[in-house]
């Protein structure tokens, strides 16, 4: 009866997190880009993978009608949360893997402080020019390599 409820949840929490996307790198991308200097460039597209699971749990079926069951949901996904937030994996946002950006980690140089970098393709230079955000920066699409 109430079989609905799922589906449109999961499919507004996609389109929420869509429209956030989107207003994150339009927001970055309209303060004026900067040259800066990185080192020490890691990847963290391997974390995605195992970050995953828990971006798919949600498609697996959901019983609302017996409330053990949505309690249970409601202990794995705390669970979930949890780990997310402190562990290197809330670093990852499979979202944007899927618009096609990536998430690094990087030396500023010279204050040598590690931030976020999100771009579509890692620098391979150390100089690049790129949008400041909080706690990090978006690299300029045409200034990568």
């Amino acid at each position: 009866m109430l079989d609905w409820i799922a589906p449109v949840l999961f499919t507004g929490v996609a389109f929420v997190s869509a429209l956030l996307l989107y207003r994150l790198i339009s927001g970055a991308k309209r303060t004026n880009p900067m040259p800066i200097r990185l080192s020490g460039v890691d990847d963290e597209g391997p974390s995605a993978a195992a970050y995953v699971a828990g971006y798919l749990f949600p498609f697996v079926s959901i019983d609302f009608a017996d409330w053990r069951v949505s309690v249970s949901y409601l202990i794995v996904y705390g669970v979930l949360y949890v780990i997310a937030i402190r562990s290197r994996y809330g670093l990852i946002n499979p979202t944007l893997y899927l618009f096609g950006y990536r998430i690094s980690q990087a030396t500023l140089l010279p204050s040598k402080e590690r931030v976020l970098v999100i771009c579509r393709v890692l620098p391979t230079a150390e100089s690049v020019v790129a949008y400041k955000m909080s706690g990090g920066f978006l690299i300029k699409e045409d200034a990568a390599h």
